[in-house]
């Protein structure tokens, strides 16, 4: 579970961009690229504390910042502010060593099987390019040689025509796949801790559409008692229950599945989804728990299974369904 903690605010300050705040926040130390300014006198070994400027507005180099800025927590100095800012160019490795963070990310520890191992061929496919460059890192990393990465538009992975006999990434024929997983494009709305939201409404409405043609691509290129896998990391009924619904109408060659494990809430309501095919999803929304603030000594007394029930809520905000196709229809 992700606890907010009241910790001290010490006077030497680090400041450092949106993005590295993001990944402050869900775990991450902090590296010299994401370092925007620091204290006049900052010098390795100090304990400072690490904010983030959320809306570009601090001056790189600059020795103090009083803008709008979210603290991030507190952590050690490995770098002294002149070779941050060093006049030979920038440096790269690590800057700050977090030592205490706002949030406490959560352990994954009993949830999966120990031992997770990859059958086959697996293919993964996004039309953003340093996303498949990360994919293709950590695959080499992990020396996972069944992973083939693909940077592809997914509305288009579909064959109209004959392939090649030799021809390895997408378009791919119908039935190709035995199991899919569609991460589908989302408004992030669960995604947390998070300092703020910028996406317009317009922005926001696009993702049903787009959802709905990766949908289409995926449930034609599964086979016959194929697993599809829906998943997003928002809370919108738009794009979770009232997409499978919609999946459910379109394409009468699909079931609901249960899924293993299952430790989020049911379905929300709202969608014209039965009670007992809301119970076969997973919903994990932040808004059903509050912590912040909260007295941990007032949790002492509690129920073990209330405890465990309260941390598995306290999580970023999800949303999974599993289908099967029982037919090529």
């Amino acid at each position: 579970m992700k606890l907010l903690r009241d910790l001290k605010k010490h006077a030497s300050e680090v400041i450092v961009g949106a993005q590295c705040g993001y990944a402050v926040l869900r775990g991450a130390h902090v590296y010299v690229p994401g370092i925007v300014s620091t204290s006049r006198f900052v010098k390795a070994g100090d304990v400072v504390s690490v904010y983030s400027d959320i809306e570009g507005k601090c001056k790189r180099g600059a020795k103090e910042f009083d803008g709008v800025k979210v603290f991030l927590g507190n952590g050690i100095s490995e770098l002294s502010r002149s070779e941050i800012f060093s006049s030979s160019g920038p440096l790269k490795g690590l800057g700050i060593r977090m030592v205490e963070p706002v949030y406490l990310s959560p352990s994954f520890d009993n949830v999966l099987p120990s031992n997770l191992f990859l059958q086959g061929e697996v293919i993964a496919m996004d039309k953003t390019a340093n996303k498949v460059k990360k994919i293709k890192q950590n695959a080499e990393l992990l020396q996972l040689n069944c992973i083939k990465a693909f940077c592809y538009d997914g509305t288009k992975a579909l064959s109209v025509e004959k392939r090649e006999t030799k021809q390895e990434g997408p378009p791919f024929l119908p039935e190709s796949f035995d199991r899919i997983l569609l991460d589908a494009p989302c408004s992030g709305m669960g995604q947390r801790p998070n300092m703020a939201y910028s996406s317009t409404l317009k922005e926001v409405t696009s993702y049903q559409p787009l959802q709905r043609k990766l949908f289409t691509v995926a449930v034609r290129l599964l086979k016959p008692g194929g697993v599809l896998v829906y998943s997003t990391c928002t809370i919108t009924l738009s794009e979770n229950e009232e997409q499978v619904a919609w999946a459910l109408k379109t394409f009468p060659c699909l079931q609901l599945h249960p899924q293993e494990p299952h430790i989020g809430g049911e379905g929300m309501k709202g969608a014209g989804l039965s009670l007992d095919q809301l119970k076969l999803l997973q919903r994990f929304d932040p808004s059903a728990v509050t912590l912040q603030g909260m007295d941990i000594n007032s949790l002492q007394d509690s129920r073990e299974d209330d405890l465990i029930s309260l941390a598995n809520k306290d999580c970023i905000g999800f949303f999974i369904a599993k289908f099967i196709k029982s037919n090529s229809k």
